[in-house]
């Protein structure tokens, strides 16, 4: 896949101003988000939703600055994963598979999401609105996938997203769950 970590740095004579390049051929979004976000939507008329995932977006050789895009998840509305409701998911990682921020995880991610590619991107997600059981006990949900599909630009070539990541939510989601439980069970 090559390597998209939009960090190549540049001589200060090379610097462009984002206002100053071309606008990308594929569709950038009209409003921007703060952090990476779940939206469902149908881009034509007579085409099922599709769960994609907004954020800005980085090529092998520059960052898309304040452009952001819709990359496609690539797991359907009616997926079971999503519980009925992929919005109600945050995520916690977006970036190849070789960044995840469990370092002790790393191989196990590249060998069985990045499916041996350490560059593949990947999506780690969590969701106080739902429960699953585990060895530990009872926790909000979480679950990871693969984005196989790429943004192909005329202009700038392939788009990725551009890498985020941020543990905190796990520990906003988690105490969110327990207040959520407790609130449930004293009913």
């Amino acid at each position: 896949m090559g390597n998209y970590t939009c960090s190549l740095p540049l001589k200060s004579e090379e610097r462009v101003d984002i206002e100053e390049k071309l606008p990308p051929e594929q569709r950038v979004c009209t409003q921007q988000v703060l952090v990476p976000t779940i939206r469902v939507q149908s881009f034509a008329a007579r085409r099922p939703e599709e769960v994609f995932v907004q954020w800005f977006g980085c090529t092998r050789d520059e960052d898309l600055g304040k452009w952001q895009f819709r990359f496609p998840v690539g797991v359907p509305v009616d997926d079971v994963h999503w519980m009925g409701r992929p919005e109600n998911f945050e995520v916690i990682f977006l970036g190849p598979a070789k960044a995840w921020p469990e370092a002790s995880a790393v191989p196990k991610v590249i060998k069985t999401l990045g499916k041996g590619d350490p560059e593949q991107c990947v999506l780690w997600l969590t969701s106080a609105h739902y429960g699953t059981r585990t060895e530990s006990g009872v926790g909000p949900a979480c679950m990871a996938f693969a984005l196989r599909v790429s943004l192909a630009d005329g202009i700038y070539g392939v788009i990725q997203p551009k890498p985020y990541a941020d543990l905190e939510v796990l520990t906003r989601v988690n105490a969110d769950f327990k207040r959520s439980s407790r609130s449930n069970h004293e009913r």
